[in-house]
């Protein structure tokens, strides 16, 4: 009951003392119109650190098709060793886009929305999570800073066929109203491009993967409490990197509308030999596969 009075007293008393700083100290409005407006972010914030403090975190996941066991069934020369596993959780950011595109036989544009899924490991774009193909060359980009301009370079590139003769990419460069000479040079000094002979070109083999600027996702998500003795793998890029980066990528008639942080598991198999000596491999827990992307 003491309790119980004590609560209500200081409710009172808070009340009281919010309306005579709201009437009496007009910098006071400010304050508590911020408070009104970032309390509720701030609050969840200081929630997921004690979550992951006390190891009470909250993960969306793609949920796993293959078990402990069938990972270790995949090397069965190690199957009567002490191996054993470890579950890693890869970050990912998952975006929502909307874009747009002209559609095939007509001369009118259409928008169009879509998922993509981009690692925070390896900086590469996963293409399909049923065979979890990747794009190829985007983390040296992101390594090596690459601007707006030297997207445009090594994209029109791609669009000849990942190679051409110099005359041919200034001149698909100045259609586009780039200057050919100053950019090929600073993208050729970054190492994003190289020459051979008379002909340039980019180490991306797949540097637009997709037409429609979208992952092909097969793979449901899940919400699970982190696993015990499990390990959040560190990202190599933030989100906000990333994003800049696929806005360069798909241009100015792309929008991303959210992004989250989603885990790939991984199993990180520990292969042990006779003579005690350790072999690491990884196992996507959702294709079952090997898994190279870090």
């Amino acid at each position: 009951m003491k309790k119980l009075f004590l609560y209500f007293s200081t409710f009172i008393a808070s009340l009281f003392c919010g309306v005579f700083l709201w009437e009496r100290v007009p910098c006071a409005h400010k304050v508590m119109q911020l408070a009104g407006e970032h309390g509720a972010e701030v609050f969840s914030k200081s929630c997921h650190l004690i979550r992951k403090i006390s190891g009470l975190e909250q993960l969306e996941v793609f949920e796993r098709h293959i078990s402990v066991d069938q990972a270790l069934a995949l090397f069965p020369e190690y199957r009567n060793s002490k191996s054993y596993i470890e579950l890693n959780f890869i970050p990912h950011t998952l975006m929502h886009v909307r874009f747009s595109k002209e559609e095939p036989g007509k001369k009118h544009v259409i928008s169009q929305e879509g998922e993509i899924l981009w690692s925070l490991v390896n900086g590469e774009m996963v293409l399909n999570t049923t065979t979890w193909a990747c794009s190829k060359g985007f983390r040296e980009c992101l390594l090596l800073h690459a601007r707006k301009q030297d997207m445009q370079v090594m994209q029109t590139l791609a669009s000849l066929g990942g190679a051409a003769s110099k005359e041919s990419l200034s001149q698909a460069l100045a259609m586009r109203n780039i200057p050919a000479e100053k950019v090929i040079k600073e993208c050729h000094k970054k190492k994003l491009i190289f020459t051979s002979n008379s002909y340039i070109g980019t180490h991306f083999q797949q540097l637009q993967p997709i037409q429609g600027c979208t992952t092909t996702l097969h793979t449901p998500r899940v919400w699970l409490q982190k696993p015990r003795h499990s390990m959040l793998f560190p990202a190599q890029y933030s989100e906000d990197r990333v994003c800049r980066l696929v806005k360069m990528i798909f241009g100015e008639n792309f929008l991303i509308l959210r992004n989250s942080i989603v885990y790939v598991p991984v199993y990180k198999v520990f292969l042990v030999s006779i003579d005690n000596s350790v072999r690491i491999e990884y196992v996507n827990a959702i294709t079952g596969k090997p898994f190279y992307n870090m």
